[in-house]
C-alpha cells in the first residue's frame, strides 16, 4: 500500500484471495521527479485481469483553504487523464473505483471497467500508468452531456491499461458529474502514484532494472554490516582492555592492602615458618646420646675377651660364678664377652669335677 503525503492508494484484483498482485518499491529520480510528491511501484501484470483502487487521506487542517482531493487516472501512452473521481468530507475521506462512466446517448450511461492488457508490450519507454491528486477548493455538479467521461481511446495493448465495457448504468444507480475547481496547478500535482508494469520475465528491462537496484541494496547491506562488525570488533577488544586494566588495578590494590596489614618482617616469619623445614639424618642411638638409656658399650674388637683362658681364678665354685654372674646382671654391667667367660669357666668346673 503505497502512501504518500497522508494519501494511501491501494490496488486490487479479481485474484486478490490467490494471486495478490506483486508491488514492489522503486527508486525515484531526482533529477527528473521530485521524491517528495512522486512515490514509484514496480507492478508485476495479471493478463486479462480487472482490477480497482481503493483510496483513503487525511482531511485538511484550519486555513490550508482546501476542501476537497481529487484524482485523475492517467496512462503514459495517452498523454491525457482517462478518468477521474473526488472525495470529501461526505465520503468520509475514502472510497472506491471501479469503473469509469462515459456518456454514449442521452440518459445512456456506460460502465468502464479496468483490465490488464492480455499481452504487455512494453513499448518506447516501458509500460506504466499513474493516478495524479490534487486539492481543491470547490466543485459544482454539472449535466451529463453525451461524450462525457472516459475516453475510449485508451490502447488495449500498450501502457500496462486496457478498458473493457461492462454495461449500461440501471435507473437508480448515482452518476454524478463534477467540476473542481483546483489549488494545485494542473502540471504541478499535490501527489502522484506511478505504476510500471513488468511481465515477470527475465528478459523484462524493468525487471532488469529492479534486480540491479536490489543488488545495489544488497552490496549496501553488506557493507553496512561489514562495518557494523568492525565497530562491533573495535567494541569488544576495547572493552577486554579496560577489563585487563580493572584487574591489574585490582591486584594492585589488593598487593596494597596486604602491604598495609602485614609488616615486612612479620610476612618474612610467615613465610619462613611455612617453609619446607630441611633434610634431617637419622643416626642410631647410643649411649652418649641417650644417658637415660641402660649403659650398653658399644661393639669393639679390643673389648672381646679371650674365651680360652678364663679371667676369673679356676677356684671359684659354681655356686660362687653363678652368684657372681648374677650381680653383675643385676647391676647392668655385664656384656656378652663377660657372658662367654662365666659360661666357659662354669662349663671346665664341670668337666674337671665330672
Amino acid at each position: 500500500m503505497p502512501t504518500i503525503k497522508n494519501i494511501t492508494l491501494t490496488l486490487h484484483s479479481q485474484y486478490d484471495d490467490t494471486r495478490p498482485i506483486p508491488i514492489a518499491p522503486l527508486p525515484v529520480s531526482a533529477a527528473e521527479d521530485d521524491p517528495n510528491t512522486l512515490t514509484s511501484m514496480l507492478l508485476t501484470s495479471h493478463p486479462g485481469a480487472q482490477f480497482w483502487l481503493t483510496y483513503s487521506c487525511s482531511p485538511p487542517e484550519e486555513g490550508e483553504g482546501w476542501r476537497y482531493m481529487y484524482f485523475t487516472l492517467h496512462s503514459h501512452h495517452l498523454g491525457s487523464a482517462v478518468v477521474g473521481w473526488g472525495v470529501g468530507a461526505a465520503e468520509q475521506w475514502r472510497g472506491r473505483t471501479v469503473f469509469g462512466l462515459r456518456a454514449v446517448a442521452d440518459e445512456e450511461v456506460e460502465r468502464w471497467g479496468f483490465f490488464f492488457p492480455s499481452s504487455l508490450r512494453l513499448g518506447k519507454g516501458g509500460a506504466w500508468w499513474e493516478v495524479k491528486t490534487y486539492r481543491c477548493r470547490g466543485r459544482r455538479r454539472e449535466k451529463v452531456c453525451v461524450g462525457v467521461g472516459v475516453t475510449s481511446e485508451v490502447d488495449r495493448q500498450e501502457g500496462g491499461l486496457s478498458l473493457a465495457r461492462m454495461g449500461r448504468l440501471k435507473k437508480g444507480e448515482p452518476c454524478r458529474l463534477y467540476n473542481y475547481a483546483l489549488l494545485d496547478p494542473i502540471d504541478a500535482p499535490y501527489a502522484v502514484f506511478r505504476f510500471h508494469m513488468s511481465s515477470g520475465s527475465d528478459d523484462d528491462p524493468t525487471v532488469i532494472a529492479r534486480s540491479n537496484q536490489e543488488e545495489g541494496e544488497d552490496e549496501e547491506r553488506e557493507e553496512e554490516e561489514q562495518q557494523q562488525q568492525q565497530q562491533q570488533q573495535e567494541e569488544d577488544e576495547e572493552e577486554e582492555e579496560e577489563e585487563e586494566e580493572e584487574e591489574e588495578e585490582e591486584e594492585e590494590e589488593e598487593e596494597e592492602e596486604e602491604e598495609e596489614t602485614f609488616p615486612l618482617s612479620l610476612k618474612t616469619t610467615i613465610h619462613r615458618r611455612l617453609s619446607v623445614p630441611p633434610p634431617t639424618l637419622l643416626q642410631p642411638s647410643t649411649t652418649h646420646s641417650e644417658p637415660g638409656s641402660p649403659v650398653k658399650k658399644p661393639f669393639s674388637d679390643n673389648l672381646i675377651p679371650d674365651t680360652s683362658s678364663s679371667s676369673l681364678p679356676d677356684t671359684l665354685s659354681s655356686d660362687s660364678l653363678r652368684e657372681r654372674g648374677r650381680a653383675l646382671r643385676k647391676e647392668g654391667s655385664m656384656g656378652g664377652g663377660l657372658r662367654d667367660v662365666i659360661r666357659g669357666a662354669l662349663w671346665r668346673r664341670r668337666k674337671r669335677e665330672g
